[in-house]
Parts: structure tokens; sequence; C-alpha cells
């Protein structure tokens, strides 16, 4: 039987809670707009993937992740993230 340390269990706690938001977004993308958002499927795929690593170097893997999400939604829809630009230059 294995002992969880301290370090372990925080690691699980930032991995469940970056996997919950996007886990929780997709869902709503889901629902609201009927698309799935593979970028952050993906993203909860990855995170639950890093629990295997070292929690100090979790830390900064999951980092990546969730801003690789971020850029990855921006390529996708460049056309929105233009129009947020423009909003927020008039504003």
């Amino acid at each position: 039987m294995s002992t969880v340390t301290q370090a372990n269990r925080a690691s699980m706690l930032r991995s469940g809670g970056g996997a919950l938001f996007l886990g929780g977004h997709a869902l709503f993308k889901a629902v609201g707009w009927r698309t799935v958002p593979t970028t952050r499927l993906v993203g909860v795929g990855a995170l639950l993937a890093l629990l295997q690593l070292a929690p100090h170097v979790f830390a900064l893997a999951a980092l990546v992740v969730i801003v690789g999400v971020a850029i990855a939604d921006r390529m996708q829809h460049p056309a929105q993230s233009a129009d947020l630009d423009r909003a927020d230059g008039a504003a």
C-alpha cells in the first residue's frame, strides 16, 4: 500500500482544480453553444496524465497545459479574438 504525501495531495488538488475548470467550461460550451471544445478536453486529459510526474515538475507542466489551451483557443477563433481586441480598445 502506498502512502500519499503532502506534496502528492497538493499535486492532485492542482490537477483536479484545473481539470474541473476546463471540463466544466467544456460542458458549458457543449450545452450552451452545441459545440465540443476539443482543446479543453485535450487539456483535461493532459492534466490528468501529468499526475504521474513529480510534484515540483507538475506545477510548471500544468501551467504550460492551461496556457496552451488558451493559445489554441485564440488560434482556433481569430475572428472572435479580433472582435474582443477592438472592443477593449474602444472602451
